[in-house]
C-alpha cells in the first residue's frame, strides 16, 4: 500500500505561530474522501501489524471516555463563558434572590394579615356629648376564623373625667376589666358600658380599649387595641363670668358667676378660688334673678367649705338666672395685671368632684387718690346689649386722698360706631367729641377742689343705634371707661392708675319678632269668623300672624312662647315656614319651637287661629287676646339669651284696617 499523501497546510499572513484557536480556525477542512482513506489506511494498520505502544498511542487520540472510536467527521467547537455569561449569571442571581425575598414578604404579610383577621374589635360612642349626660361606650368583638379562641380578656382605659355607672355584663374588676374563657368560632358579642363626662366644654376625652387572647391549640398570646374620641360640646346649662377689667385698691371689687338657661341641673357643685397674695376674699353671696332674688326659695345654698372653697346646691330651672357674687380686696398694689383663678366642680355619684369649667381673671390694678368707678344698666363688668337699647351709665368718683385735689377734669370714653349721639342726656351737660364726653369745673363745680373723701356721681345715657344691612362686616361692640386729669387737661393720658374699670358690651344679633291678630288679612280676604265685634255666647275666630327676622349672628334654642288669657283658646288651623307649633291645653300656651337658626335664614313665619269666647264678665269690655308673646333665643356669638316681647293685643284689632272701621273693641 502506499504511503498516505500529505497535504502541507500553508499559513497566511504572518508566518509566525497563531493562537490555537485562530490557527484552527484558518487550516483548511480535509474532504469526505479524503477522511474516508485515512480511516481505511488506520483500520489497515491496525489488521496487519495488529497492536503496538505506538499504535495504542495513536488511538488514544480517536477514543473518547468511554474508549469508543470518535466520529471525525462531526466538530464540536465548546465555547468559554466569557464576560457576558458571566454578567448573564449575575443577573440570573439576582432574580432569583430577588423572587424569594418577595415570596418570603408575601408569606409574612399573609400571615401578619391572618392575625389581625383573628378577632375584630369595634367601639361605638358618641362624638360629642353634653357634660353630665349620660350615654352608651359599646365594645362589639368578633371571632372571624374557624377555630375557637380561648382567655379573651377586655381592658379599657377610661378618660380621667369619665364617671362609670354600669354595664353589660358586669366588669371583672376595677368597673374597666372582662374575661371571656371561650368564643366559638364566628361567634360575638357586646359590652355595653354606662357612664357621663364632666369636663369643660371643647375637650377631648380618650377611650382606650385593649383585648388579649389566645388560639385554641396555640401558645401565642396576641394582640389589638383600639381608640376612641368623645368631645364635651355643652354643659347643659350656661355659666357666666362677669366682672370688671380694672380692681381698685382698698375697695370692694366684685366678681359675678350667673347660672342659668338649664337642659340639664347641676347636682352639688364646688366654686374653688385662687386669689393672689396681695388680694383678700371678702365673701361670697347667693343673688336671684339680676340684683335681688324675689323668691329665697330659689336662691343656690352657700356652704364654706374651707377658705377657697365654697359648695354650691339648690340649682333649679324655674329659678330663670341664679346668681352667685365674689368680693375681694386689693390690700397692696404689687403689679399692674394681676390673676384670679375661678375653677367650678360638680360632684359625682362616686363622691368625687370634676372640673367642668374654669376662668383665669386678668384685672388691671389701680392706685389712686382719685378713684373712678363706671357702670352701665348697673352692672359694672362686660355686659351685652341690644341694637335700639338704652345704655344708662352711672360714673362715680371719690376723693380717696388726705388733701383736696383742684381742677379735676373726668372723661367717658365710649368707643363703638353703632351710638346715636343724638340720643344722648346728661343733666351735668357734659360736651362730647368724637366719642369723648368731658366734665370740668365748668359743668360740675365742685371738681375746682374736691376734698378729701368727697364723692359724686354723673349719670348719662345714650342709645345703642338700630342695626342696617349696610353696617354687616363692623365690628358690633362698645368699649367704654372713664378717665381723669388733674389741672384742666382735657386731654386722655396712658396709664391705669387714673382710669376706672372698663366695660367691653358686644352687640347681640338683630332679632326681631312681629305679631298681628286679624280678621282680615292684608288682601281684604276674610282669615276669621263668627261675629265681629265679639260676641258673648259665641265664637269668634281671628288669624294670628307672627314673623321672626334675624340678621348677624346664628341662634339656638328659638322659643316663642303665647300665653292665651282666660275665654281664649287655641282653634288650630296652624302653618310655619320652619318648627313646629305645638298647643299645651294644661297651661293654655302655645309654644313655637324652632331650636337652631343658621345665619342662612332670615326670617320665619308662622300662624295659625285663636278662639274668643266672650262670657258675661266681658260684656261692654274691651277684651286682652294677648298679653304679649315672648321670644328668646341664644345667641352663639355673645352667648346672651336675647328675649323681647311683641306688643299687648286687644279685640280692637288696631293691626286690621278692615275690622277696625265698624269694631270698636267692645263685646257685645
Amino acid at each position: 500500500m502506499s504511503e498516505p499523501k500529505v497535504i502541507p497546510v500553508i499559513p497566511k499572513g504572518n508566518p509566525e505561530r497563531k493562537s490555537s484557536l485562530s490557527e484552527f480556525i484558518e487550516r483548511p477542512l480535509a474532504t469526505d474522501n479524503e477522511v474516508a482513506k485515512f480511516e481505511a489506511k488506520i483500520n489497515e494498520s491496525l489488521n496487519h501489524n495488529g497492536s503496538s505502544q505506538n499504535n495504542d498511542e495513536l488511538l488514544e487520540i480517536y477514543e473518547d471516555s468511554s474508549g469508543n472510536i470518535i466520529d471525525v467527521k462531526k466538530i464540536i467547537i465548546k465555547r468559554g463563558h466569557g464576560f457576558f455569561g458571566l454578567l448573564f449569571k449575575i443577573i440570573f442571581l439576582l432574580i432569583f434572590f430577588g423572587a424569594l425575598v418577595y415570596g418570603a414578604y408575601l408569606a409574612y404579610d399573609k400571615f401578619r394579615s391572618s392575625r389581625t383577621n383573628i378577632l375584630d374589635l369595634a367601639a361605638t360612642a358618641p362624638a360629642e356629648t353634653k357634660s353630665g349626660d349620660e350615654f352608651f361606650y359599646d365594645l362589639d368583638y368578633k371571632n372571624l376564623t374557624s377555630g375557637a379562641l380561648k382567655n379573651i380578656k377586655i381592658e379599657v382605659t377610661y378618660p380621667d373625667n369619665f364617671i362609670f355607672i354600669d354595664s353589660l355584663p358586669g366588669p371583672l374588676q376595677n368597673k374597666n376589666t372582662w374575661e371571656i374563657s371561650n368564643l366559638d368560632p364566628k361567634s360575638s358579642g357586646t359590652i355595653k358600658i354606662k357612664g357621663k363626662i364632666i369636663n369643660s366644654v371643647g375637650k377631648d376625652n380618650l377611650f382606650l380599649a385593649k383585648v388579649n387572647y389566645f388560639m385554641e391549640n396555640f401558645s401565642t398570646e396576641f394582640k389589638k387595641e383600639i381608640a376612641s374620641v368623645v368631645k364635651v360640646k355643652a354643659l347643659g346649662f350656661n355659666v357666666d363670668f362677669n366682672y370688671a377689667s380694672t380692681a381698685l385698691v382698698g375697695e370692694d371689687n366684685e366678681i359675678d358667676l350667673s347660672f342659668g338657661n338649664y337642659e340639664t341641673v347641676p347636682g352639688t357643685v364646688n366654686l374653688v378660688m385662687n386669689f393672689p397674695v396681695n388680694m383678700t376674699l371678702m365673701g361670697v353671696t347667693a343673688l336671684g334673678n339680676g340684683i335681688t332674688a324675689t323668691s329665697s326659695g330659689n336662691l343656690l345654698s352657700l356652704e364654706k367649705i374651707s377658705d377657697d372653697t365654697w359648695r354650691l346646691s339648690n340649682f333649679k330651672i324655674e329659678a330663670g338666672t341664679q346668681n352667685v357674687r365674689i368680693k375681694y380686696k386689693v390690700k397692696v398694689k404689687t403689679d399692674d395685671q394681676q390673676k384670679i383663678n375661678l375653677r367650678l366642680e360638680e360632684k359625682a355619684p362616686n363622691d368625687q368632684y370634676y372640673t367642668f369649667a374654669e376662668k383665669e381673671v386678668a384685672v388691671d390694678v389701680i392706685k389712686s387718690s382719685l378713684n373712678l368707678s363706671l357702670s352701665l344698666n348697673g352692672n359694672k363688668s362686660d355686659t351685652n346689649v341690644n341694637f335700639g337699647d338704652t345704655l344708662n351709665y352711672s360714673l362715680s368718683y371719690s376723693n380717696k386722698g388726705d388733701a383736696p385735689m383742684k381742677d379735676i377734669v373726668i372723661m367717658a370714653a365710649l368707643n363703638s360706631d353703632f351710638l346715636d349721639w343724638t340720643t344722648l342726656k346728661d343733666k351735668h351737660n357734659g360736651q362730647p367729641k368724637k366719642g369723648i364726653i368731658t366734665w370740668t369745673k365748668n359743668e360740675i363745680p365742685e371738681l375746682a377742689e374736691l376734698e378729701a373723701n368727697k364723692e359724686g356721681t354723673i349719670d348719662f345715657s345714650i342709645n345703642v343705634s338700630n342695626f342696617s344691612t349696610s353696617d354687616l362686616g363692623q365690628n358690633f361692640a362698645i368699649k367704654s371707661y372713664a378717665q381723669f386729669s388733674i389741672g384742666n387737661s382735657e386731654e386722655l393720658k396712658e396709664g391705669s392708675d387714673n382710669k376706672s374699670n372698663e366695660i367691653n358690651s358686644k352687640i347681640n344679633s338683630d332679632l326681631r319678632f312681629k305679631e298681628q291678630v286679624r280678621y282680615f288679612d292684608e288682601n281684604n280676604f276674610p282669615v276669621g269668623d263668627g261675629p265681629l265685634p265679639p260676641q258673648v255666647g259665641q265664637k269668634t275666630s281671628l288669624k294670628v300672624y307672627w314673623q321672626i327676622i334675624n340678621n348677624l349672628h346664628e341662634l339656638n334654642n328659638v322659643q316663642v312662647e303665647y300665653q292665651l288669657p282666660p275665654a281664649i283658646s287655641f282653634d288650630d288651623r296652624v302653618q310655619t315656614s320652619v318648627g313646629s307649633i305645638n298647643y299645651d291645653s294644661a297651661a293654655n300656651k302655645i309654644i313655637w319651637s324652632i331650636g337652631r337658626w343658621p345665619l342662612t335664614v332670615y326670617n320665619a313665619t308662622a300662624e295659625f287661629n285663636i278662639a274668643v269666647n266672650p262670657v258675661d264678665d266681658n260684656r261692654n269690655k274691651i277684651m286682652v287676646i294677648s298679653g304679649g308673646a315672648i321670644i328668646s333665643a341664644l345667641d352663639i356669638d355673645t352667648q346672651e339669651t336675647i328675649v323681647k316681647t311683641s306688643q299687648v293685643q286687644t279685640t280692637k284689632l288696631d293691626d286690621d284696617d278692615i275690622a277696625s272701621l265698624n269694631n270698636d273693641g267692645r263685646v257685645q
